[in-house]
């Protein structure tokens, strides 16, 4: 019996699709269900893009919601608000690459993002990684070289020659301090706190849970709050977070720190560990440098789960939202705050196309950069951004 072209595809796209997912570790589906670990979201993410090719709409308007889906003021949670009748009405566009071209090419991003192994730099121009097949869930400069963690489980950091100077398991996230002095990396079972340009003191070194250990940001005091363990979220000065489960985000500016309770529910707290507001529909992935915004992805698991939104860093209002994209397109690891309290977002349509997406605060929405077709080293990447203060 012929088989027409069009199976054909769809049976080549379905076997890479349970590829990527037969290649996901325990530990890589742990992090995918804590969001904040983009590896395996990312891969999650791509292969349910490449399994469907269908044409089908996507919206590319904004909804400004500054009273829907609010988050539980502390400490007693209120009940979730419905959407906002008012504001603009959603817009259709053509399927895939053509709705994301026809969003309107804004500003460039004012970080440093990472596309099949170029590094796009912030203040223009490009540089190759040492190793630009790798697939890497995040890199940042240190030591004059890269830190860069791969999405096989592993960290590296090469010199300012190219060179690699070391290579060990660990959680591929790292962290930098409000004034760019310090890094901290996981590597071999411990966490590393360097000076980023290798003329400061000696190394500080932290252990923990080698599978889950991992640096998720600095204070304003220079403590470290970092995951010790599966459910324990710990500060370098000896003490842990109660109540929070998961870190995903730390705002030296506003001394916060955002993660997960022990039902999956957001939960900000100071450091002094006050809580200050919780939700159940926003995840936050990363705060403005001023510490005023958070920059989150909606928690549902069906509908709304590509949603994402500015949030007040103190209250968790939203400040502005972009609605859910199709499941055909979707969108890689948590968003990030640009240097101007813009939200950017990677994203990937169902033909293939990636882009960086911004959601300014007033709602507009705009491209970030061109359109790039896959990285040729690996179809299961998406953009990345560099980590920064």
């Amino acid at each position: 019996m012929r088989v027409e072209p069009e199976e054909l595809l769809r049976q080549a796209l379905r076997s890479k699709a349970d590829e990527a997912r037969i290649d996901l570790s325990p530990t890589d589906i742990a992090h995918r269900a804590a969001r904040s670990r983009r590896v395996a979201r990312r891969r999650a993410l791509v292969a349910l893009a490449a399994a469907a090719v269908v044409a089908i709409v996507v919206p590319t308007a904004v909804l400004l919601r500054p009273t829907g889906d609010e988050p539980s003021p502390a400490p007693a949670p209120s009940p979730s608000v419905g959407p906002s009748s008012t504001g603009p009405a959603i817009t259709k566009a053509p399927a895939g690459g053509a709705a994301l071209r026809q969003i309107p090419l804004g500003r460039a991003p004012g970080i440093a993002y990472l596309h099949a192994g170029t590094v796009h730099l912030a203040g223009g121009g490009t540089t190759r990684l040492p190793d630009p097949a790798a697939p890497v869930s995040d890199f940042t400069s240190y030591h004059g070289g890269w830190l860069v963690g791969t999405g096989e489980g592993r960290v590296r950091w090469y010199d300012n020659t190219g060179a690699r100077q070391s290579d060990a398991p660990g959680v591929g996230f790292f962290a930098v301090s409000e004034d760019g002095t310090r890094t901290a990396y996981a590597q071999a079972g411990a966490i590393h706190i360097g000076s980023t340009s290798g003329m400061g003191q000696g190394e500080q070194t932290v252990r923990g849970d080698a599978q889950e250990l991992r640096p998720i940001g600095f204070l304003r005091n220079g403590d470290l709050v970092y995951q010790a363990t599966e459910t324990t979220v710990a500060v370098t000065d000896g003490s842990t977070i109660p109540d929070m489960t998961r870190a995903h985000a730390v705002s030296a500016a506003a001394d916060l720190i955002a993660g997960e309770d022990a039902n999956g529910n957001t939960i900000v707290v100071s450091a002094s560990g006050r809580v200050a507001w919780t939700s159940a529909t926003w995840a936050v992935s990363e705060f403005s440098a001023d510490g005023r915004y958070a920059a989150a992805t909606h928690t549902g698991n069906a509908a709304g789960s590509n949603a994402f939104a500015v949030l007040d860093a103190g209250t968790g209002k939203v400040v502005a939202e972009h609605d859910d994209l199709p499941a055909q397109d979707s969108i890689g690891g948590g968003p990030v705050m640009d240097t101007d309290g813009s939200l950017l977002v990677a994203a990937t349509s169902g033909n293939l196309q990636q882009t960086v997406l911004r959601l300014d605060r007033d709602g507009t929405l705009t491209r970030a950069t061109p359109l790039f077709r896959l990285a040729s080293s690996s179809d299961m990447e998406y953009i990345a951004f560099a980590t920064r203060p």
